[in-house]
């Protein structure tokens, strides 16, 4: 997976059978369609993402702060897994999670918690292809830094990110998602 310094993934971890699943999901896709990585324990850790952005290091403790009182007041809720929500263009792999409706609330928390933090200096567009973009999107990496916020954003968890993006469909024919319920 490819690392980006001082940029991060602020996500929730799932429970330990949900991370297994994803690893065994992972592990297959490697084997079978030549992912360009696999999730593990300790490394490329199975993780339900709610924003992509940087923070410059000297502002971490603050964000963690912020992220930890939120999560102390933050109710458990019932998520799913509902099949594959793929991005063909990049060639990412991923299980969507529902429901959409409790999900986007907290995602929209922690944008407004951490805005005041991200790191505005960063490129960020260097890290997105805006030839795939939105003008929407485009206009939210500069304002959110990332294209997949508000209405763009989706629960999922990354399975991989595959060499050859054309094998997408074949993936989505030849692989399964089952059914799990968490939280």
């Amino acid at each position: 997976m490819q690392v980006i310094r001082d940029y991060y993934d602020i996500a929730i971890l799932p429970p330990r059978e949900v991370s297994e699943y994803c690893i065994k999901k992972s592990r297959v896709l490697h084997e079978r369609f030549g992912s360009q990585f696999v999730l593990g324990r300790a490394e490329n850790i199975p993780h339900i993402t709610l924003l992509h952005a940087a923070f410059a290091r000297e502002r971490l403790d603050a964000l963690k702060r912020r992220l930890k009182d939120l999560a102390k007041k933050q109710k458990l809720f019932k998520a799913r897994f509902a099949g594959f929500l793929n991005y063909p263009h990049v060639g990412y792999v991923t299980i969507k999670i529902e429901p959409r409706n409790l999900f986007l609330p907290l995602h929209k928390k922690v944008i407004k918690i951490t805005r005041d933090l991200v790191n505005r200096r960063f490129s960020y567009r260097d890290i997105w292809d805006y030839s795939e973009l939105s003008d929407k999107q485009k206009l939210y990496v500069e304002k959110y830094t990332s294209p997949s916020v508000m209405e763009f954003y989706n629960a999922h968890s990354t399975l991989g990110r595959l060499k050859a993006y054309d094998r997408m469909s074949e993936v989505e024919e030849k692989m399964r998602i089952d059914e799990m319920e968490f939280q």
